[in-house]
C-alpha cells in the first residue's frame, strides 16, 4: 500500500511539475529515409542542441495528438526529433506523415549502391532481417519505391522539408548540421560532427543503427568498395535509379 501511494504521490509530483509544457508549442522533426540512410546519426547529431530530443526510433507514421501531448509533457526540449526509416513491406505506402501544423521534414537520400550494400551486411549479422530480396528488388522495389513516393508527394516542394544527403552529411558535418539547425529553428548556431549516446541507453538493431560505427560517437566517412558486379549492374540498368538520382542530385 505505501509503495502504490508513493508511485501516486511522486507521479503527481512530476504532473504538477510540468504540467507546462502542454501548453509550450513545440516543434516536430521527422526523418524520412530508406533504412541504412544515416538516420540514427543524423537524429544523434541533431540532438547536440540543448533544445532538442534524442529519443530512440519513433515510428511518425502512427503519431496523432495524443502522442504529441505526451511527448511534450514527457520531454523539456522545444524540439522534437523523430525518425523512422521505411520497411521493406511498407514501401508502398512510406511515407505517411503526421498531422502537426508545427512540423518540419528532413528527407535523407543515400546512394543506392551503399544503401543495399549496407541492407545486405545488416541482414548477415542480423538473419531475421533478411528477407530474401534479389538486388531487383532492394532496388527497383524498395529503394526507388520510397523516394520515387516522396517525389510523386511533392515533399520537398513543401516550404517546411529539405534534403540532406548523406555522402554530404559525412563528408562535411559541421557545414550540414549548422544549415539543419537554422532550419528547425534551434538555439544552437554552430554545426557539429561528434555525438552522444542517447539517455535511454545504447543503440540497438530494430529501435536504431546497432552497428559499431555509430558507437564510435563522431562522424566517419566509410568509403564502400564497390565489388558487388550484380548489384552495380542492376543499378546501372533501372531507369527508376536514373530518374531519381537525376531529381535528387545525388552524384555518388
Amino acid at each position: 500500500m505505501r509503495t502504490y501511494l508513493r508511485n501516486t504521490l511522486s507521479k503527481i509530483k512530476y504532473f504538477l511539475l510540468n504540467v507546462h509544457r502542454v501548453f509550450q508549442d513545440k516543434k516536430v522533426v521527422v526523418i524520412v529515409s530508406t533504412m541504412r540512410s544515416g538516420s540514427t546519426l543524423l537524429k544523434a547529431l541533431l540532438a547536440n542542441s540543448p533544445d532538442t530530443t534524442h529519443l530512440s526510433e519513433v515510428d511518425f507514421q502512427k503519431f496523432n495528438k495524443l502522442d504529441y501531448w505526451k511527448l511534450k509533457m514527457k520531454y523539456k526540449q522545444k524540439i522534437i526529433v523523430m525518425k523512422k526509416p521505411c520497411w521493406y513491406t511498407n514501401a508502398d505506402h512510406y511515407p505517411v506523415l503526421p498531422d502537426l501544423k508545427n512540423m518540419k521534414i528532413v528527407v535523407l537520400i543515400r546512394n543506392p549502391y551503399d544503401t543495399v550494400s549496407s541492407i545486405k551486411e545488416m541482414a548477415k549479422i542480423r538473419p531475421k532481417s533478411d528477407q530474401g530480396l534479389e538486388n531487383n528488388e532492394y532496388v527497383n522495389d524498395y529503394w526507388c519505391k520510397v523516394y520515387k513516393k516522396i517525389l510523386k508527394c511533392k515533399i520537398l516542394d513543401q516550404p517546411n522539408a529539405t534534403l540532406v544527403r548523406y555522402t554530404e552529411l559525412v563528408q562535411d558535418p559541421i557545414r550540414v548540421t549548422e544549415e539543419l539547425f537554422k532550419f528547425i529553428g534551434s538555439e544552437q548556431i554552430k554545426g557539429v560532427d561528434t555525438y552522444s549516446y542517447p539517455k535511454d541507453g545504447m543503440w540497438k538493431w530494430d529501435n536504431d543503427d546497432g552497428g559499431e560505427v555509430i558507437k564510435t560517437l563522431k562522424v566517419v566517412d566509410k568509403k564502400r568498395d564497390k565489388n558487388d558486379q550484380r548489384l552495380i549492374d542492376t543499378i546501372e540498368a533501372s531507369k527508376c535509379v536514373e530518374e531519381i538520382t537525376t531529381a535528387y542530385d545525388l552524384t555518388s
